[in-house]
């Protein structure tokens, strides 16, 4: 199966405004959502709280770019594609965990204290 492809723009914010817009950008859509943007915590989010992101046509990541694509939604099996990319790609260092039970507003909350503990039990920290 041939991955999804994202079409989007990326655009420096700062202190100082906002700089220039990329050029349109057109990647495999696990790429953009885990090398790109680095938005999720290093875990994939379930569906629900994917395509709420999706549907949104923007996310700002933790290094202040803004990326912005056309809004659009994965099905389940779009879902499951990407899924199985992701495990295809370590050097993406995104999990797949399903344990995560809750609400779209929750999920950030989850992802980020998941990602905290982790950090903590790394060897050299």
């Amino acid at each position: 199966m041939l991955a999804i492809k994202m079409t989007f723009r990326v655009t420096q914010l700062s202190e100082d405004g906002i700089g220039a817009e990329s050029p349109e950008k057109i990647a495999p859509l696990g790429e953009v959502l885990f090398q790109e943007m680095r938005c999720f915590f290093g875990v994939l989010p379930p569906l629900d709280v994917l395509n709420d992101t999706l549907r949104e046509g923007e996310i700002v990541n933790g290094t202040n770019l803004m990326f912005r694509w056309r809004p659009f939604e994965l099905s389940m099996p779009g879902y499951e594609e990407l899924k199985r990319e992701v495990l295809a790609h370590p050097e993406w260092e995104t999990d797949v965990d399903e344990t995560f039970s809750g609400t779209i507003r929750e999920w950030s909350h989850w992802a980020l204290v998941r990602a905290i503990s982790k950090w903590k039990r790394w060897p050299d920290r």
